[in-house]
């Protein structure tokens, strides 16, 4: 089978590299110029991220980047310990990491190399069509690539997916229910020595602080380096929510020791010790439809948008490599691979989605439902999970591709 795969990111390289263990031949198309070897953030690659990349026979090259993750401990404004809790499995080989987007883009980039899959640079792709008996994409410059099935890869802004259309509603259409609610996130990299293990967690461990008007999030990356981001209640903001998604990084780092009042936050150590602050926003998005349409197939934020800080995005793509390159082994028939990728992941990721979604309301809640959240519901979860010796939504974290 050959496949032309749309978009050279985490999802794209992960897909070639399963379709071509598959017995594919696959090659990849990438909009920009080069290769996006230090674009990016830090990201998590979770416990069951890390099992699709064991799956990709890259098990041992990612233990040997990023930094183990396996704790998570959450505090209220005041600074005080509300939950410490295991973060993902806790099985040897299957530990949650913490590590810069770059790395794991380099690590799927040269294996995708090294098995000898073309990449194509500067092939910004304008339409995809089904033909029948084949499918192809179109290029700006007018080139077009024909082979059995093409895979759209190209992220949560995916061009290529709206060549084809029908991919659910519009904003305008979408109710409630459909969309994910406006949530900027600002971050950086601290580095220095004025932050310590209590303020900010010791290495490897991720910490949720909570604040009244602002979340915050760290996880130390050694002695002198702490990632971390912030997401802000946009309606503090002088204009409110429309004006609080556009600001740019200089804005969020006047802005956000505002956001701190009286809470036990080191927002503002963090964001003097960071030589660049980067802003993301997650803005409203239609919620998928369907995966593709006959031998047209979408993966990775192209399919399924999901909060970011649910810090399962790049682990949904690469499982999703991984159950695409199952199906093609199978011999599943070219047209039906966007149906059946539909059947075998749309309630896992929905369900994802769904508690993305939990985690990005539950950071800026009122007097109430902070209350609740902090002396109920975490040292609740935290209880239980020293009774049954296990995280909350374990099951999240589990991914075996033959289900």
């Amino acid at each position: 089978m050959q496949a032309v795969i749309v978009g050279g990111g985490i999802a794209g390289f992960a897909a070639a590299v399963a379709l071509h263990r598959a017995g594919a031949d696959p090659i990849v198309l990438e909009r920009t110029a080069g290769f996006a070897d230090d674009v990016g953030s830090w990201l998590q690659v979770a416990s069951n991220g890390v099992a699709a990349l064991r799956e990709l026979g890259l098990g041992a090259a990612v233990s040997a980047i990023g930094v183990p993750t396996p704790r998570l401990q959450t505090f209220d404004p005041r600074g005080r310990l509300t939950a410490d809790l295991p973060l993902g499995l806790q099985d040897a080989g299957a530990t949650t990491r913490s590590l810069d987007r770059a790395d794991l883009y380099r690590l799927l980039r040269t294996e995708v190399q090294r098995l000898g899959i073309t990449i194509v640079t500067g092939a910004r792709v304008l339409s995809a069509v089904d033909e029948g008996n084949r499918a192809s994409v179109l290029t700006e410059t007018s080139e077009r690539f024909t082979a059995d099935v093409v895979i759209g890869a190209d992220g949560v802004g995916s061009a290529f997916r709206r060549t084809f259309g029908g991919h659910g509603p519009g904003p305008d259409a979408a109710t409630s229910r459909d969309v994910l609610a406006p949530v900027v996130s600002i971050g950086g990299r601290y580095s220095g020595s004025g932050l310590t293990d209590a303020e900010t967690g010791t290495t490897g461990t991720l910490q949720f602080r909570f604040g009244r008007e602002c979340f915050v999030s760290t996880m130390r990356v050694d002695a002198s380096t702490v990632t971390w981001f912030a997401n802000p209640r946009l309606s503090t903001v002088a204009g409110g929510v429309g004006v609080a998604v556009g600001m740019s990084g200089p804005e969020w780092v006047a802005e956000l020791p505002r956001l701190v009042g009286r809470d036990v936050l080191p927002l503002a150590a963090l964001v003097a010790g960071s030589r660049t602050v980067d802003v993301w926003a997650s803005r409203t998005t239609p919620r998928p439809v369907r995966w593709g349409r006959g031998r047209v197939v979408l993966i990775g934020d192209a399919a399924h948008a999901i909060p970011p800080t649910a810090g399962q995005g790049a682990s949904l793509a690469l499982e999703d490599a991984v159950v695409l390159g199952a199906l093609v082994a199978g011999g599943a028939p070219a047209p039906t691979l966007a149906v059946r990728m539909q059947e075998l992941r749309s309630r896992r990721v929905d369900a994802i989605t769904r508690q993305g979604e939990l985690l990005d309301r539950s950071k800026t809640l009122g007097v109430v439902g902070s209350a609740l959240r902090d002396r109920l519901v975490l040292p609740g979860a935290a209880l239980t999970a020293r009774r049954r010796r296990v995280g909350p939504a374990a099951w999240m974290y589990r991914f075996d591709p033959s289900t």
